[in-house]
């Protein structure tokens, strides 16, 4: 149905509660539709009726995403709940790369949180928080003013606690690494996929051993030292906007191929170096190593394209 330009009032509300259990608002993408969302939202709220948001790419309205992309495009939309469709609102409007800007963020979402009544929403929601902001877990409840179970300790967790570490400036951190280790910490890589072994960068070759072992990413968080850790390791854990559940096998092995690529020619590039020095045995038999380097590289290569 549609409201034809004109605000959403309580009483339609509660026309259109005797008709749906749950309403999903559907309205355009620019910063007045986002407005207009936020206000409906408050509306059900108050009528007490389940609500989830359509978000439209491109601050496209309805009718100009259904004529560009067609009908299975937007029965395709994934709706967000009203407390994810709020904390993403919130979170444009905070800089998150500053204390402040975490702090306040961290504060208004906590508010938002306090209208959630499932516990299980609320403790996905307090993952990503913690992901996002760096703040434990236990910090965010404190702030919502609310009682939640604890959480306790994995096994492996208590039997082997990732060691703090910071991001060393000299070590440059490969962005195929990085991108894994935001997969893993998704739970969008398939199973048995990605293994300590792919990690050459220190740091994230143990963040990807406790990821693996199961340890809570808000746990990994809370053992950084300082700010500036907090919000190295938070950035790694938040995936790339281009990546999504159903191109995440894909986007693992793309991945991978790259990390094989480089390590490859890198083996290969230390050969050539040395190889001026060599004597005539050792010579021969890194020529044989060279050989079967380049060949597996343009297997691989080939294999890509």
């Amino acid at each position: 149905v549609a409201t034809l330009g004109t605000s959403l009032t309580n009483e339609q509300a509660r026309l259109l509660k005797r008709f749906a259990p749950e309403i999903w608002v559907s309205y355009d993408g620019d910063s007045a539709g986002q407005h207009a969302i936020m206000r409906a939202l408050e509306i059900f709220e108050q009528e007490a009726i389940p609500a989830r948001v359509l978000m439209f790419p491109d601050n496209l309205d309805p009718d100009e995403f259904v004529r560009q992309r067609g009908m299975q495009a937007f029965n395709e939309l994934r709706p967000l709940r009203a407390a994810e469709y709020r904390i993403m609102r919130a979170k444009s409007e905070f800089d998150l790369s500053t204390s402040d800007g975490r702090i306040d963020y961290a504060k208004r979402c906590a508010e938002i949180l306090q209208k959630v009544d499932s516990p299980v929403g609320i403790e996905n929601y307090l993952q990503m928080l913690s992901v996002q902001t760096g703040f434990p877990r236990e910090t965010l409840i404190m702030q919502m003013g609310i009682k939640m179970p604890s959480v306790p300790a994995a096994p492996s967790e208590r039997a082997k606690p990732v060691a703090r570490r910071s991001v060393s400036p000299s070590a440059a951190i490969p962005m195929q690494e990085k991108t894994l280790i935001a997969l893993l910490a998704s739970g969008m890589a398939p199973d048995n996929t990605i293994h300590t072994t792919d990690f050459d960068h220190p740091l994230l070759r143990s963040l990807a051993e406790a990821l693996l072992q199961g340890k809570p990413m808000a746990a990994i968080i809370a053992e950084c030292e300082d700010d500036t850790q907090r919000q190295q390791i938070s950035e790694m854990f938040v995936l790339n906007a281009d990546i999504r559940e159903d191109n995440a096998a894909s986007m693992v092995e793309e991945c991978l191929t790259k990390i094989r690529i480089a390590r490859l020619q890198t083996q290969i590039d230390e050969i050539n170096t040395q190889l001026p020095t060599l004597e005539a045995e050792e010579k021969t038999a890194a020529l044989k190593e060279l050989l079967t380097l380049s060949s597996e590289l343009a297997r691989i290569k080939r294999a890509v394209h």
